[in-house]
């Protein structure tokens, strides 16, 4: 097997063409998973890591050598140049496997192990125990940021999936998610990867409506933005919530408090 070759330029009826490949490097990668035991099925993808010229565009990734896992997990791919550079991925022969990732990854015999995909799944009621439905639930991994998730549906409930062992900080709000610590209408918890039985409970809080005095036709398109105002009365950016208006010229926003002050642009 041969690496790409760089092209070779020819004028029509030209018969000495000659186009000359180097040997490419076939490495063996074997894909095993946790209890070492052969992921039949598994894909193996590579991209073409380019350099970026000075001054130059950022080139397009250009696809590598792939292969599927046989029934012993190996995957035999041919054609890499050990001059270039190259991303690798890895992923299950179905949706719940986490992928394995190596943005910068020299060929070689290798073996790859890969981890089952977990969920979380749950409920949130509120105070007096009733489902509250159109929760959104946000979710943070260990240390990492904040990433948004489903809401819940008509009986309170919600799952997340594709989620790697370890824990696993929800969090409910009714509307926007706002800063650190939770506002109002919005409840922390923590769990771990695999918990289908996460019990929260969320205070609502207070809801305030909006109306349009002079509405149109394009009501439904217009957007407000309540600004939460800080102790010292300035504005704050973080908490920003938006409120859509319905055909009625309506908008609502949920988990409120009192005493909660916003500078409102419409």
């Amino acid at each position: 097997a041969f690496p790409r070759p760089a092209p070779v330029r020819a004028r029509g009826g030209q018969k000495d063409v000659v186009v000359t490949l180097a040997p490419g490097t076939a490495v063996v990668v074997t894909v095993l998973d946790e209890a070492g035991a052969p992921v039949r099925g598994a894909t193996v993808h590579t991209t073409l890591v380019e350099e970026r010229r000075a001054d130059g565009p950022w080139p397009s990734p250009r696809s590598g050598p792939a292969g599927r896992a046989d029934a012993t997990g190996a995957v035999r791919l041919r054609g890499f140049d050990l001059r270039k550079r190259y991303a690798l991925a890895v992923d299950g022969p179905a949706e719940d496997w986490i992928t394995s990732r190596r943005d910068a990854w020299s060929p070689k015999d290798e073996t790859i192990r890969l981890t089952r995909a977990l969920k979380v799944a749950g409920v949130v009621r509120d105070p007096a125990g009733q489902p509250l439905a159109g929760v959104q639930i946000y979710r943070r991994l260990g240390e990492g940021s904040w990433g948004g998730g489903p809401t819940t549906d008509a009986a309170g409930r919600f799952q997340l999936d594709g989620l790697p062992a370890g824990e696993v900080v929800l969090r409910a709000a009714v509307g926007p998610m706002g800063g650190d610590p939770p506002r109002s209408g919005e409840v922390e918890v923590r769990t771990h990867a695999g918990a289908t039985d996460v019990a929260i409970t969320l205070d609502p809080g207070l809801e305030l409506v909006l109306r349009l005095a002079d509405r149109d036709a394009d009501a439904p398109h217009v957007v407000a933005l309540l600004v939460p105002l800080g102790p010292d009365a300035a504005p704050r950016s973080r908490g920003v919530m938006p409120v859509r208006f319905n055909a009625d010229g309506v908008g609502r926003a949920q988990g409120l408090a009192s005493g909660d002050r916003f500078v409102v642009w419409v």
